[in-house]
């Protein structure tokens, strides 16, 4: 669905920004068409969370084995990937870590192998503890 789609069959106007993440929420709702979900949006929101929530329960339930399985793997990657940002100060490595585990535990990763953390993490830290 475009932004312009959208836009027409809800008759709202959107920033950019704004249609991102209501892409991001169709995206979501797994196999509803751009009709039902703008008429859902338009007039039931709830409805339309109540897809993505069932979606997501599905697809947790169906990939919940698989992930347990390919948990060593993501933690050998994320640690890869810490890795080579204390390595080599990579901060593209920064961000797809913490794009994948969060900042918490990118942080929490790097106190407990004894890693430097970056200065935006000391700030986020310090913001916390106050």
């Amino acid at each position: 669905m475009t932004k312009q789609d959208y836009q027409t069959l809800t008759g709202t106007e959107v920033s950019d920004k704004e249609f991102e993440r209501i892409h991001e929420i169709f995206m979501a709702c797994g196999g509803h068409s751009k009709y039902e979900f703008c008429n859902a949006f338009k007039k039931d929101k709830m409805k339309v969370f109540e897809w993505v929530l069932a979606c997501n329960k599905a697809i947790t339930d169906l990939y919940a084995d698989e992930a347990a399985m390919y948990k060593d793997s993501f933690y050998e990657i994320l640690m890869a990937l810490l890795r080579l940002d204390k390595d080599c100060n990579n901060i593209e490595a920064h961000e797809a870590a913490v794009k994948i585990a969060g900042a918490k535990e990118v942080i929490r990763k790097k106190i407990n192998a004894g890693y430097q953390l970056r200065q935006e993490e000391i700030i986020y830290l310090n913001g916390i503890l106050k």
